[in-house]
C-alpha cells in the first residue's frame, strides 16, 4: 500500500500546482464565456508541455537534466511516483513564465499591480514547492522561468499581430482582459 508523503510535503505540493490551477481557471473561464481568446491560452498551456517534450527528453541524458535523487510525484496532478521524464526545464516554472504576456497586457493596458504581486508570489512559491520536494533543482526551475518567459514574448508578439486581423479575437481577448482586470484590482 501507498505511503502518504509527511504533511510539509503535501503542503508544498500545494504550493506547487500552480500548472494544473491555471489550466482549469482558463478551461472554466472558457467553457462559462465561450471565449476564444480564453481557448486560446488553454491551448498555449497544452503547447507548452509538448514544446517541452523533446527539450526534457534530451537534455535528461545530461547532467543538467536529471531531477534529485528524492523526486516523487513530481508530474503535472503532483502524483505518480518516480518521475517518468527528466527535470529540464520545469515545467511549471515554463507555464508561469508563458503567462507573463497575460500579467504584462494587465499591467501595460490597465496599470494593474495587485496581478503583478500575485504573478510574483506565484513565481515564488511554486519555485520553493518544485525544489523542496525535491522535483527540481534551483538550475532547472530557474531555467523553466528563462524559457517560459521567452515563450511567452514570443506569444505576446504573435498575439498582436493577430488580433489585428481576426475581430472577433480582438472582441474575445478584450472581453478576457477586462475581466481579468475587474477580478484583480481594487477598483
Amino acid at each position: 500500500m501507498a505511503k502518504h508523503p509527511p504533511a510539509k510535503d503535501q503542503f508544498l505540493y500545494l504550493f506547487s500546482s500552480s500548472e494544473l490551477i491555471a489550466l482549469y481557471i482558463s478551461m472554466f473561464y472558457t467553457a462559462y464565456n465561450v471565449n476564444i481568446y480564453a481557448a486560446f491560452i488553454v491551448f498555449m498551456i497544452i503547447m507548452k508541455t509538448v514544446a517541452l517534450h523533446p527539450i526534457k527528453s534530451a537534455m535528461n541524458k545530461t547532467k543538467f537534466g536529471i531531477r534529485p535523487k528524492k523526486a516523487f510525484n513530481c508530474n503535472m496532478m503532483n502524483c505518480g511516483g518516480k518521475p517518468a521524464s527528466g527535470g529540464f526545464p520545469s515545467g511549471h516554472m515554463a507555464l508561469l513564465g508563458l503567462l507573463s504576456f497575460i500579467v504584462y497586457h494587465l499591467f501595460k493596458k490597465y496599470q494593474n499591480t495587485n496581478i503583478v504581486i500575485v504573478y510574483i508570489i506565484l513565481i515564488a512559491t511554486t519555485a520553493i514547492g518544485r525544489i523542496f520536494t525535491y522535483c527540481h533543482t534551483p538550475l532547472q526551475t530557474f531555467s523553466g522561468l528563462i524559457i517560459g518567459l521567452l515563450m511567452g514574448m514570443i506569444i505576446y508578439i504573435l498575439d498582436n499581430i493577430v488580433e489585428d486581423y481576426i475581430p472577433i479575437y480582438k472582441r474575445h481577448k478584450e472581453e478576457f482582459y477586462n475581466d481579468m482586470d475587474r477580478i484583480t484590482s481594487n477598483k
